[in-house]
């Protein structure tokens, strides 16, 4: 970041212009500290969680993943867990509001409750085009979910903890390669649906022969 110039690390102290010292580029709070960008809670420290705030207005909306603390900015992010009730993102810690519930940010299956598998899901922005973000979705009642890890042999997709079979493997959603076992890359993907939806899921290279 920054042409090398970046060196500070989450959570050292940053002044007003520091962002660009920041190696997350992000340089917010009070007192400023450099904050890191995240995908799922594992990735923020201490008491913060994962949060998605609306940012700015009009065409200008955009969601901004940072870790926070509730009520950190303002009333945002709200102090509302996973599944309690919401109107609007900013009752949720993750900033997230999907058919009246608050939606936990995810990077795999693992990191969701019991029948919540993690996937990509269309987030309105007031004023701006929808984003795509990981999400902990419940799956219906009469789905089967296993809990065979990415990687894993299967059958069916509901062999699999994601829910995903393919290719005889079960397969797991990701934000980096840290999240994939064995050779499996975290790779986008359109799972085979041939649209212009990409999901970055773990995937294992086709070896020749």
């Amino acid at each position: 970041p920054n042409g090398g110039q970046a060196t500070l690390n989450n959570g050292e102290a940053c002044g007003p212009a520091g962002a660009t010292l920041c190696k997350s580029a992000l340089c917010t709070g009070t007192p400023s500290t450099c904050r890191a960008n995240c995908g799922s809670d594992r990735h923020c420290q201490g008491q913060q969680v994962c949060t998605h705030l609306n940012q700015g207005n009009g065409e200008t909306a955009y969601l901004l993943d940072i870790c926070a603390d509730p009520g950190e900015f303002g009333q945002r992010p709200g102090a509302n867990g996973p599944g309690e009730n919401c109107a609007t993102g900013d009752a949720c810690a993750s900033g997230i509001c999907l058919d009246g519930s608050c939606r936990q940010p995810c990077c795999t299956s693992g990191e969701c409750p019991n029948r919540h598998i993690c996937r990509q899901e269309r987030v309105p922005v007031p004023g701006a085009s929808d984003w795509q973000v990981n999400l902990c979705i419940p799956v219906p009642p009469a789905f089967t979910l296993g809990t065979s890890v990415g990687g894993a042999t299967c059958a069916v997709a509901g062999d699999c903890r994601s829910g995903i079979c393919t290719s005889g493997r079960c397969v797991d959603a990701c934000c980096g390669r840290r999240d994939c076992a064995g050779l499996a890359a975290c790779t986008a993907s359109d799972m085979g649906q041939g649209g212009d939806a990409l999901m970055n899921l773990c995937i294992t290279p086709e070896v020749p022969g």
